[in-house]
């Protein structure tokens, strides 16, 4: 038996169990910790924040910059303005598998961000962006990024965008890499790929570097038939048509001359208490690549909320999504969920809400809505504070409201969103969710 297949025998049927897991990332707090204190926006140390400034930004010129952003449909009366991110460089989250004949294990890490429910949370082999691969901070390397740049067999290779409320034109690089198994370090394991998306049912455990690996990675075997072609054209139409005619634009503007938004002490914030504010704070870490750093983030005002709803259809699995409008995406449109309110606050949109009372409460046409998830999972907590997002599942059959949203055969999405620019981030996370529900 070689050291994965013992590993399989001693762990799997015992100590990857669901309580076991909680257990570790628990015990990890003493070698993986990164306690948050709020400060004054003046006194967050190395960044430029005076009233005055442009932009807030890192003295250094790297990490990411705090700027204003104004936008909106064109012959809108009154456009959006937002306080959004801009790091100009893309991040890795790397994941390393291995295999033991049948079964896929993968290397996970216990890792702390300063903005994270609970402390840690189950995160991919590698979480890193661009200036900490380069330790522009002067700390310590990144662990196992080796694994992604050596002539690995490499099952899924994609560029997928961030937020795009939140970050501007952001994108991360994703890869799941097959490796020779190994004995990790203090802080890593191995866990096998099943067991670690059932642990989907868990709030909070699961960080979202790891979900949208999830989401996209080869794990859908059992979803439903092969992908069409002639399914994917489609999606590709459709999408392609809401890009093409829409008149949407958005323009960088100095945070001074940003409307809607006032700076205080201790950060700065929507006059309407809306959406998302920045804050300051001050960072003590353990198993960090440095032990302690200043910066800014973003903390979002209410819980956000993401309901997919999924169907049976012609034995395939399908799921109801929307082309959404955002100002931080490349195109300014990619697919999202079937709902997407960014905090449990009134929508805009009033379809938008009326999906939410009808899916989740069941009202009017859909009385016979089945919700089959409903879990909180977390923001990423390295520029995110305490962020956190309901995802509902909700099994129903019903017309697209609009020309807006589609039923989506779920595999063959997902086989052309690895491509990238297509998915965002909210409709990677609700597919993450709907994978464990192939498993359940």
């Amino acid at each position: 038996m070689n050291s994965l297949a013992h590993h399989h025998a001693t762990q799997v049927s015992g100590a990857d169990t669901l309580l076991e897991l909680q257990s570790w990332r628990l015990s990890a707090r003493k070698w993986s910790s990164a306690t948050a204190t709020r400060i004054p926006l003046c006194e967050v140390r190395q960044w430029e924040t005076s009233e005055l400034s442009p932009a807030y930004s890192h003295s250094s010129g790297k990490y990411f910059s705090v700027i204003g952003v104004t936008h909106g449909f064109h012959g809108e009366k009154c456009s959006g303005a937002s306080v959004m991110l801009d790091q100009p460089e893309v991040g890795l989250l790397g994941l390393a598998v291995a295999r033991s004949g049948s079964d896929l294990f993968a290397l996970v890490q216990a890792k702390a961000e300063p903005g994270t429910i609970h402390g840690c949370q189950i995160s991919p082999t590698v979480q890193a962006t661009r200036s900490n691969q380069l330790r522009t901070h002067g700390g310590k390397p990144v662990r196992f990024l080796e694994l992604f740049r050596a002539p690995h067999t490499v099952l899924l290779d994609t560029v997928q965008s961030e937020h795009g409320s939140i970050f501007w034109q952001k994108h991360n690089h994703s890869m799941i890499v097959e490796v020779t198994y190994f004995e990790p370090p203090v802080g890593f394991r191995w866990i096998e790929i099943n067991v670690l998306i059932r642990h989907l049912s868990v709030s909070n455990l699961i960080h979202s570097d790891l979900r949208t690996i999830l989401a996209l990675g080869p794990f859908w075997q059992s979803a439903n038939a092969p992908s069409l072609l002639g399914e994917a054209e489609q999606i590709r139409t459709w999408l392609g048509h809401h890009r093409a005619r829409i008149s949407f634009s958005a323009t960088r503007v100095p945070l001074s001359n940003l409307p809607g938004w006032r700076r205080q002490q201790d950060r700065l914030h929507r006059l309407d208490g809306s959406g998302h504010e920045v804050i300051g704070v001050r960072v003590n870490a353990v198993g960090r690549e440095v032990d302690f750093w200043d910066q800014l983030m973003v903390k979002p005002l209410a819980v956000g909320l993401v309901i997919l709803a999924v169907r049976q259809h012609e034995g395939a699995l399908q799921a109801l999504f929307r082309t959404c409008v955002e100002p931080g995406l490349l195109d300014f449109v990619e697919i999202g969920p079937t709902v997407q309110v960014p905090g449990a606050e009134q929508h805009s949109d009033e379809m938008q809400n009326q999906l939410v009372q009808a899916l989740v409460s069941g009202s009017g046409k859909m009385r016979n809505a089945q919700i089959l998830y409903d879990n909180f999972h977390s923001d990423e907590g390295g520029r995110f504070f305490q962020s956190s997002v309901r995802y509902v599942l909700v099994n129903c059959d019903i017309p697209p409201p609009s020309d807006e949203y589609r039923w989506c055969d779920v595999k063959t999405l997902i086989s052309i969103a690895r491509w990238g620019n297509l998915l965002n981030i909210q409709a990677r996370d609700a597919l993450a969710c709907l994978l464990f529900l192939t498993l359940v």
